[in-house]
């Protein structure tokens, strides 16, 4: 998306827009910000485009009109040097300000979580040195020092952005160590985006700050998935390979691989899919992409015998990979659902195989290469093998998967609920609805549900976690169990899967907070991870297409008693 070339008359009319929003912010403007600051108004604009991170203006002055029009000159002055329209421009008015010792900033920094400090910062009254919030953030200002796990202000970084500043560009580096006898200022500002269709006013002064409300949740989350899935579409490289992610902040390519996350992936294209198939669009690209990234997955395959295959993930140690090899057998079930396509069900078959080597007389599975099984990948396991057992009907996979059953319900410490056995659940009490297998699932939820409802950070398995219990309580209905729901509290677990599909936006790249990355457009309209330096994995987009696929074959469409992952 280029931006438009600069003329007189466009620039004009987006002033206009922009004056105009900056005198609906007036009012809610605190009128205590004159006792701690040179200026009553304080007012700051990000210049964004699509291929770089936004520059940051201000103006202040204690008459409005004066700080208005000096903002906008500037606004004026950035378009004309670069001859262009921005297509993204921020206004924020400061609507509070906070006066407190550097020692106490210091305190308050060193126990905030990565990446979410929620205040702007000046280091003087003028705000000649000032921060947004999002510039803090997006930048990665603050950084957690190793050895003590404190965070601290990470100097080279601010320099580093300074010196890309176009106003107010110190003359002299910025050192901590002049600020520690002085006092500084946190601050609050309201917001609005201008973009090219839309002028949006942003939340503020919560933890979705500075993110857009959506007032009709259930027509945005198609606009989520679309844009989420075209985006890991768009990753997958001619050979099949993804490009595995990157750090947003740093705009630095994450040079790791991991096979579980790609067959895990192509599991969450299949879904896209099947979700634009649902709305009468269709990708065929998309499916091409699904198809190459499975023949890539596939070339890991380690052939034990004629009938025992599975994914390697260490050719010279001769590690295997459980968690790959269930991935590999879902995505290959995901694969021939859409399509009718049979060619990769033999080596499914060979994989469920490799699977049951590696099950225990318990019934629990050891992933070779961990030497153990971590939580969720027996669950796995179980899924791939029931995904298989819809293809073929063969009974030795629903066999196995009873008996996989057994061994969760009669382990002595059932872990934290994944979202890998409620989909085994889910799928199981299709086939078989063992009183149990219900029972099991609801104890689970009901003992976590008030902890997921108050979580206030993104959690797209979380997400999927509910849904699944959601359709779940359905089936117990339709089998005449009702009865085990006695107690249980279904509006609040309604209230609380809305709740946390609404919280998983705030790992959206909305153009709003993209802006301020590095280069914004590698990452807007994808999933992020902000703990990590904004990290877009392949992972990181796969849960929250999943997670958001359940949300609307559940909640927009006319579901029905079906399995998951419908053909």
């Amino acid at each position: 998306m280029q931006p438009e070339l600069f003329t007189t008359n466009k620039i004009r009319t987006q002033l206009d827009l922009a004056e105009q929003q900056l005198h609906a912010l007036k009012d809610t403007i605190s009128p205590s910000v004159r006792n701690h600051t040179a200026n009553t108004y304080i007012l700051f604009a990000s210049l964004g485009t699509f291929n770089s991170q936004a520059e940051v203006i201000y103006s202040g002055h204690h008459h409005f009109n004066t700080a208005v029009s000096e903002l906008l000159r500037r606004i004026e002055i950035h378009s004309r040097k670069r001859s262009i329209i921005y297509p993204w421009i921020k206004i924020d008015a400061v609507s509070q300000v906070k006066p407190i010792s550097f020692q106490s900033l210091q305190d308050a920094i060193a126990s905030c979580k990565t990446n979410h400090f929620k205040y702007g910062i000046s280091f003087d009254k003028e705000f000649n040195l000032a921060f947004l919030e999002q510039e803090i953030n997006g930048n990665e200002f603050i950084q957690e020092n190793r050895s003590s796990g404190l965070k601290n202000w990470f100097e080279d970084a601010v320099n580093s952005y300074l010196l890309k500043r176009a106003w107010n560009r110190p003359l002299n580096p910025f050192q901590l160590s002049q600020y520690k006898e002085r006092t500084v200022f946190l601050f609050d500002t309201v917001s609005t985006f201008i973009g090219p269709k839309a002028i949006i006013h942003l939340q503020h002064g919560n933890h979705k700050n500075g993110i857009r409300p959506i007032r009709h949740l259930d027509r945005h989350i198609d606009t989520l998935i679309q844009c989420s899935t075209n985006h890991l579409r768009d990753r997958v490289q001619q050979d099949g390979k993804f490009d595995y992610g990157i750090y947003a902040a740093a705009s630095k390519i994450i040079t790791s691989y991991n096979l579980i996350k790609h067959a895990d992936a192509i599991h969450s294209l299949a879904e896209g899919y099947r979700w634009k198939r649902s709305l009468q669009q269709q990708d065929p690209i998309l499916l091409q992409r699904m198809k190459a990234a499975l023949d890539y997955l596939l070339k890991f395959q380690a052939e034990k015998d004629s009938k025992t295959i599975l994914i390697e993930k260490d050719s010279k140690n001769q590690l295997y990979s459980l968690g790959a090899t269930a991935a590999a057998v879902i995505a290959i079930a995901d694969y021939q659902s859409l399509t009718g396509d049979e060619q990769y069900l033999e080596a499914a078959k060979k994989m469920a195989n490799g699977m049951l080597t590696l099950q225990n007389r318990s019934g629990s599975f050891l992933n070779i290469t961990a030497k153990q099984h971590q939580a969720g990948y027996d669950a796995k396991a179980v899924y791939a093998l029931l995904r298989l057992y819809q293809l073929d009907s063969y009974p030795l996979w629903l066999e196995r998967s009873k008996l996989a059953f057994e061994h969760f319900i009669n382990r002595r410490v059932q872990p934290a609920p994944n979202h890998w056995l409620s989909y085994a659940v889910y799928e199981m009490t299709g086939i078989i609805p063992d009183r149990r297998y219900f029972a099991m699932k609801l104890q689970s939820i009901q003992k976590r549900l008030a902890a997921m409802k108050g979580n206030t950070n993104p959690s797209p398995t979380q997400l999927q976690i509910l849904l699944c219990t959601r359709r779940l309580l359905d089936r117990m209905h339709h089998a005449q169990l009702g009865h085990l729901l006695r107690g249980f509290d279904m509006k609040n677990l309604e209230d609380t899967i809305h709740s946390r599909a609404d919280q998983q936006r705030i790992g959206f790249f909305y153009p709003e907070i993209a802006m301020y990355m590095e280069n914004p457009s590698s990452v807007v309209g994808s999933f992020f991870n902000r703990q990590h330096g904004f990290r877009v994995r392949i992972d990181d987009l796969q849960h929250n297409i999943s997670s958001y696929c359940l949300y609307a074959q559940y909640y927009l469409t006319d579901h029905q008693d079906q399995s998951l992952i419908p053909s």
